[in-house]
Parts: structure tokens; sequence; C-alpha cells
């Protein structure tokens, strides 16, 4: 792939800078899609299609159901420019919104179907390994790995390993993060600062919520975090804010440590809510917090908060450890064949 690289230097930067330049907001990334297929059609690769969650899939020796290999990169940078990415080279690195993550490893794929389209790798063996180039979308922020559930869905059972390259091509990573992400929303009766005081502000409540959540004990089991990623609400400094609002997630290697954590965050909703209940004055039980009907007929005047999960990605699962060691060890000796120095 080096030699095939250096051979055509030109091709390969002009492939990188174009490519680069194309937005590709997460769930937007159709620019690229166009652009990849035309590319790839330009340079005699026949064998690619895009499916319907916009994942640019080039297929070799695919019979339908022979196992597969996958080699992917994610399309998607996490920045939502919708026109032209700037682009500079300044004689040492190359700079861009997303060219390390992850548009570089994007156009190695591409050219990767080049080299392997011009030496005719299309056999169709039912008794050999295919392989799949994809190309997947909504891997950054909350896309929630939409592009590769759908090859998921398509492809699973027939997938024997699974490789994704994304920014720093020096590490081998076997153990994935998982994350559970919420948007959780207050809201709230409001009114004016002066004339309603007193009134329940959403933002305070949502204040309060967020100081439980960073005063939590983490499990011992493997590695945890959390992080409040925005927080949006009120509408002006007299009026007392009707709604607020967070984007929050736990991660972790570990999904007992997951499921732990998302039981506190939930421990922490009810008792805010109970809160409101107490204050009201009313006698209500847990099963009566939890429910949307009472909610609406009875407290319509107490603050609400809505809790939804949009997005979760999973940690490591039940794997063959053996053959995980093994895929390891393959592509640590191609990392050092091929950068000795690093």
């Amino acid at each position: 792939m080096n030699t095939y690289y250096n051979e055509y230097p030109g091709e390969a930067y002009d492939l990188l800078r174009t490519l680069s330049a194309i937005p590709a907001p997460s769930g937007q990334e159709d620019q690229r899609v166009d652009f990849c297929l035309k590319w790839l059609s330009q340079n005699g690769v026949r064998n690619a299609f895009a499916d319907k969650a916009k994942n640019v899939i080039i297929r070799f020796g695919d019979s339908g159901t022979n196992p597969l290999v996958v080699f992917s990169a994610h399309s998607d940078v996490v920045f939502p420019d919708l026109t032209p990415l700037p682009f500079h080279d300044d004689g040492e690195k190359l700079h861009c919104p997303g060219i390390s993550d992850n548009s570089v490893h994007v156009a190695a794929l591409l050219w990767a179907a080049k080299l392997l389209s011009e030496n005719a790798a299309h056999t169709s063996d039912e008794n050999e390994t295919g392989l799949l180039l994809v190309i997947n979308s909504c891997e950054e922020g909350l896309g929630n790995l939409k592009g590769t559930r759908h090859l998921i869905s398509d492809y699973g059972h027939r997938i024997k390993a699974f490789i994704a390259f994304d920014s720093i091509y020096e590490e081998i990573v076997t153990i994935p993060i998982g994350s559970l992400r919420y948007k959780i929303n207050v809201a709230t009766e409001g009114g004016h600062s002066f004339r309603d005081f007193g009134n329940d502000n959403a933002i305070a409540i949502l204040s309060g919520i967020i100081s439980e959540l960073y005063s939590l004990s983490l499990p011992e089991k493997g590695k945890t975090t959390f992080n409040v990623g925005t927080v949006k609400g009120g509408t002006s400094v007299n009026t007392i804010a009707q709604s607020a609002e967070m984007l929050f997630e736990f991660r972790s290697d570990d999904r007992d440590s997951l499921s732990v954590m998302d039981e506190k965050l939930r421990e922490i909703l009810t008792r805010t809510r109970k809160g409101f209940m107490k204050d009201s004055g009313k006698e209500v039980s847990s099963a009566d917090i939890q429910s949307a009907d009472h909610e609406k007929k009875h407290t319509s005047h107490l603050p609400r908060i809505s809790c939804d999960l949009i997005g979760e990605r999973p940690c490591m699962g039940d794997v063959d450890m053996e053959k995980q060691k093994k895929l390891t060890a393959l592509a640590a000796h191609y990392l050092r064949k091929h950068y000795p120095e690093e």
C-alpha cells in the first residue's frame, strides 16, 4: 500500500485535499457519499454502492453467504458546517477540521479499493472469506452508530472480523468504550422575576440535578466517566426560566458499571420529582411518580422532568479472546512493518 501511494503521491494528496473539504455532519454525509461513489466509479471500482444508512460499501469476494472481514472508516466529522471546510498545507502538516478524524482514513479506504480493483480481487468462492470496505455514517456525536448498526443488521451473522480505522494510527484499541447519552429537560410554570418571585426556576432545578450527578461515586469496576456536554434554557434576565435542558452522558468500559450509573441517574430524577410532590403537600406513591397520566392530571402546576435516552453505545460483548488476540497481533505486526519507528 505504501509503495502504491508513493507511485501516485499527487493523486493521493488531491484525493485527501478534496475529500477533507467536503462537509459531513453526522446524518448529513450526503455530499461525501456522492463524492466517494463518483470517485470510485472514475477509478474503475464497479462493486460499490450506498445503502439506506448512507454507508458506502465496496464488496470484494462477497458470494452472499461466505464469511466476511470488514475494514471501516466513518465519513462524518464532528463539525456542523455545511459549507466547505478550510484546508491548509503549511509545508509540514495538513490542516483541516476532521482531517485526522476521520477524512484521512476514508481516503485510505478509497485508495485501497482502487488498488484491490486493479489487482482483480473479485473472487466469490463460498469457501473463501470475502472483504467489505465500508465508509460508514453517523459515528460522531449523536449519530449513535447508525451506519454501523445498519451494516450489522445486514451482514452481522457473516462478519468474522471487524477493523475500524479512526484517529491516531499508532494505536490498536481492542476494548470498546460504551456510553449512555441522555437529554434531560425541566419545565416549570415560570413567570416574571419580580411579580412571580418564588415560582420554580427550571435552570435552578436542572442545576441541582447536575450538582447531584457530579457528586456521584463511581463504580470500582473498570473505568467510568460522566459529562454534562451542553446546557441551555431560560428566556431573559427578568424571566423565571420555564425550561432548561442538558445533554449528559456516562461512559464506561464495563457494562455492569454503565447499568449502575443509569440506575443512579434514575434515582436522582425520582428523588427530585418526589421533592416537588412533598413541597406541594400532596401524598403520592412511587408508582404515581412514574405515571405520566398522574403527572398530567394532578401535578400540572409542578415542575416536570423528562429524560430521554438519545444514544447508547455498547461495551465489549462476549468475544472469543483467542481470536481477538490473534487479530490484534496481526494488526500490530503490520503496524511495525510499515511504521517501524513509531
